[in-house]
């Protein structure tokens, strides 16, 4: 019989880990750049005044530092207290609080959560390969896009 795997208990333990740190890697840093550039040029419209963005495994906050000029507001959301406290203080250091904030929990897709905010865009950059199931994922992120 196989072992089960507690993904998220390991994803926790490895990312709050990780934290301090994180942000501080060159590859890390430029494939961000890369991705916010790509996300930002192709053709999907943001607007200041009311694009509303889901970051879905945040991390430390490392790719809205390029994408939060760009949009009304950024959520971010990570199971990672560490990354969420991390994120939370870059906010703060880039003087863009009002703008992105993150939370730590696992979304279920289910009304009751981040009080019931619909997003223009949902992302999740990075995260794919730590979860269980990415089907069960896509179904949870899409839950929380707009119309």
């Amino acid at each position: 019989m196989a072992e089960h795997h507690d993904f998220v208990t390991a994803n926790i333990d490895h990312f709050d880990k990780a934290s301090g740190t994180y942000n501080s890697y060159p590859v890390l840093q430029d494939l961000t750049k890369k991705q916010a550039a790509f996300i930002l040029s192709d053709g999907w419209s943001f607007n200041t005044e009311s694009t509303t963005v889901l970051n879905f495994a945040c991390g430390a906050g490392l790719i809205e530092k390029d994408l939060v000029a760009h949009c009304k507001y950024i959520q971010g959301v990570d199971i990672s207290p560490g990354m969420v406290d991390k994120y939370n203080k870059t906010a703060e250091t880039l003087g863009v609080s009002s703008k992105m904030s993150a939370i730590a929990c696992e979304l279920k897709g289910v009304p009751e959560e981040l009080e019931g905010r619909k997003f223009d865009v949902v992302l999740c950059t990075m995260a794919y390969h730590h979860f269980e199931s990415p089907g069960e994922i896509t179904r949870i992120l899409t839950y929380f896009l707009k119309p």
